[in-house]
């Protein structure tokens, strides 16, 4: 598997995400929601509160993005391709795909 994202973040790296999120998700949206990466990566996963993080109101039109504990993706190979000629090929692209996500993620939290 191919795998990034922020994974068991500090408080503050999350809060500097979800306060990303809460003030403009809209290209961190135009990342997520695009084929290549839904190609690749499906979906964001990782962790969520049950509740809504405290400070943002349960309304939030990005609610569900900002219950993330966690934020990573990841794309799976079965074992043929990991051994095929090729997969220096799939790697590449998956990384490739990859890159918008982890360039937002060091954006917003690295300060």
């Amino acid at each position: 598997m191919i795998a990034g994202g922020l994974w068991e973040p500090t408080p503050e790296q999350l809060s500097r995400f979800r306060q990303a999120i809460s003030r403009d998700a809209g290209s961190f949206r135009k990342i997520i929601d695009s084929a290549l990466f839904k190609r690749h990566f499906g979906q964001v996963t990782g962790d969520k509160l049950k509740t809504v993080p405290q400070g943002y109101p349960a309304d939030h039109p990005e609610i569900e993005l900002l219950r993330y504990k966690q934020v990573c993706v990841m794309e799976k190979f079965d074992d043929d391709s990991v051994v095929s000629p090729k997969f220096e090929a799939l790697a590449l692209e998956s990384l490739k795909s990859m890159k918008p996500f982890i360039d937002y993620l060091n954006r917003v939290v690295v300060a």
